[in-house]
């Protein structure tokens, strides 16, 4: 489950963005956060990588414009 971030306050912001990260804020940041790294890409199976693209949006949309469109015999 991923944590959470804590907001920053004013001084603390405009300290970062003017110096970036210090190496104790950046050390909390990885004992809090853990490290700055991508899941493992097969945490799950085919068929669940299918069944979150059929649920995107913009694939139930261009599904469905592309059976009207050739429900009604036109073109775009």
């Amino acid at each position: 489950m991923p944590q959470v971030r804590r907001p920053l306050d004013p001084a603390t912001a405009e300290t970062l963005s003017n110096q970036g990260l210090t190496t104790h804020l950046a050390r909390e940041r990885l004992a809090v956060e853990g490290t700055n790294a991508l899941p493992d890409r097969w945490q799950y199976g085919v068929r669940a990588m299918r069944i979150d693209v059929i649920r995107e949006p913009m694939f139930l949309l261009l599904t469905l414009t592309a059976a009207n469109l050739s429900g009604t015999g036109r073109s775009a």
